[in-house]
């Protein structure tokens, strides 16, 4: 799929599929070691109090689960993105929850607790079943980390969902909610394939890199002037 994209033998339409995108990053760290991108990219996240996810201490393991159906207790199910399971070499477990958006919005919206008296925000629905699923495996931390192309933290989305999660479990989880750009990806992937000594390691990471730049998921980095003059300081 990443020959296709790159040549251009994908619809427009295709290419902007959310579900491409993300099994076209991170698929890759289904093949690569966590330390080519992946935890770079986790590093990143911050929650609405600019603190990052207490990932464990050297990282030792790596799962990844794509499209998991989770639905634990009674809470509503819920199909999440990736489901990635971080083991240190300390053995302390860290739940990474991965919902991803591109062009669209969350599938589904808060409502009143006298309609419905569990979370049906989106982000609500995946939070209670990922801070059960945490309780059940005795995983040390849990992050639900929001993927999207924002330029900035889109704090409606968060703020929509941890006050559902208030009004209906009396545990907003707002510490465990995340947020980062597609856009930081380049960057990562431009450092990254510099320090990579497979050559294999390093076409597949500048493969992803010139897809997201196809896509223009990159943050503007000013304008060339190809060795014209744009006229004088005044």
């Amino acid at each position: 799929m990443f020959i296709a994209q790159i040549r251009n033998k994908l619809t427009r339409k295709e290419e902007q599929m959310e579900d491409l995108l993300t099994s076209n990053v991170f698929g890759l760290w289904r093949y690569l070691p966590a330390e080519l991108g992946l935890l770079q990219l986790l590093e990143t996240a911050k929650n609405c109090e600019g603190q990052g996810i207490p990932m464990p201490y050297e990282v030792a393991e790596t799962h990844l689960d794509f499209w998991p159906w989770l639905r634990e207790g009674a809470s509503k199910g819920c199909e999440p993105d990736v489901l990635i399971d971080l083991v240190g070499s300390d053995g302390k477990k860290c739940l990474v929850l991965i919902e991803a958006k591109h062009l669209s919005g969350k599938s589904s919206i808060a409502t009143n607790v006298t309609d419905e008296p569990l979370p049906t925000d989106q982000l609500a629905r995946e939070m209670l079943n990922l801070r059960l699923l945490a309780q059940r495996n005795s995983a040390d931390s849990h992050a639900l980390v929001y993927v999207t192309s924002d330029a900035g933290l889109p704090i409606k989305d968060l703020s929509n969902a941890i006050t559902e999660l208030t009004d209906k479990t009396g545990v907003g989880s707002a510490d465990q909610f995340y947020w980062t750009s597609w856009r930081v990806l380049p960057q990562i992937l431009r450092a990254v394939e510099l320090s990579a000594r497979d050559p294999v390691e390093k076409k597949l990471v500048g493969d992803l890199r010139i897809i997201l730049d196809q896509m223009g998921l990159d943050y503007f980095r000013g304008i060339s002037s190809m060795g014209w003059s744009l006229g004088n300081q005044h």
